[in-house]
């Protein structure tokens, strides 16, 4: 793991970020930081140091989430 700017992330190819904050995380999925606690407490699954691992999380929603009820929240 590298340190840039205070945030702690794999380096995957293309230079992005594999893991990041629940914060960020709720910014790139569109729920709040509180739902992604939630979903935490649900399955969600989380990195050591309460990272998230990006293409593993949004794996877990397409698998446990009901995709009307996910495109409602983010209509809202």
């Amino acid at each position: 793991m590298h340190e840039t700017q205070g945030f702690f992330f794999d380096p995957v190819p293309g230079g992005t970020a594999a893991t990041t904050s629940k914060s960020a995380f709720a910014k790139l999925v569109g729920v709040t930081p509180g739902r992604v606690s939630q979903l935490i407490k649900d399955g969600l699954p989380v990195e050591p140091k309460g990272m998230i691992h990006i293409a593993r999380a949004k794996a877990w929603m397409d698998e446990n989430l009901d995709p009307n009820r996910r495109r409602a929240a983010l209509d809202d």
